[in-house]
């Protein structure tokens, strides 16, 4: 699992790593999970025998909502497809997504996503770093999609119209979609200035319960 301030020079440099010692903290924590978010279970440098060790800790936390991203979704879904033993139903809790930043990346990567066996999958648009149209016949496949801006002071820019045409497709899709950050101009502004046609911040109905305890959390921290 990825730690995201890493302590060596590898994990720094957001080379996937595999942690054994960590995969115990799901028993402890009633937070989502956001495993291989800054790693990538798909990867060489994984082996298969990590991946079951990855694939039983999903199996024993029902408890939790796991998101587990990828960029070599074909992999991770042939892996699937040979190593699920128990019932579909028991990886419900489950969210298996994959990025893209590109029009060429989403070709690449979203349809061997969507041949994932799992209910749940989802897309990752961020950075987004030019225009991407999502056919339609696979957006329909996905329960969530969540695009942005890229972030830090050598951010590559973001054309807010990009955004437009992914918040538009998902609408009219009746797929959740959340945007994280605009760009150009408006990369700094509040969200709550933002244009009407881009506040949206939806969630699937699987993350739903959690986004409601964060934000109830918030209010509380606020007040005092």
């Amino acid at each position: 699992m990825a730690r995201r301030f890493g302590k060596t020079p590898e994990e720094r440099a957001f080379v996937p790593c595999f942690h054994p010692e960590r995969m115990k903290l799901p028993e402890k924590s009633t937070a989502p999970i956001f495993l291989n978010w800054f790693s990538d279970w798909g990867c060489d440098g994984f082996s298969d025998e990590q991946r079951e060790a990855i694939l039983d800790l999903m199996l024993h936390n029902q408890h939790h909502v796991i998101l587990t991203l990828s960029k070599e979704p074909a992999r991770i879904a042939e892996f699937l497809r040979c190593n699920i033993g128990a019932p579909p139903s028991d990886f419900e809790h489950v969210m298996f997504g994959t990025s893209a930043s590109t029009q060429s990346e989403l070709d690449a990567r979203l349809p061997s996503l969507c041949e994932t066996p799992a209910a749940n999958l989802f897309l990752m648009l961020e950075p987004l770093t030019g225009p991407v149209v999502i056919p339609p016949a696979l957006l329909k496949k996905l329960c969530w999609v969540a695009a942005g801006a890229e972030t830090g002071p050598a951010h590559r820019p973001c054309d807010n119209a990009w955004l437009k045409r992914v918040v538009s497709d998902c609408f009219l899709a009746g797929v959740p979609v959340f945007v994280k950050r605009l760009g150009g101009a408006l990369h700094n502004t509040p969200r709550e200035h933002w244009p009407n046609d881009l506040q949206f911040f939806q969630f699937p109905p699987i993350l739903q319960r959690f986004a409601e305890v964060r934000a109830k959390a918030k209010k509380e921290r606020t007040r005092k």
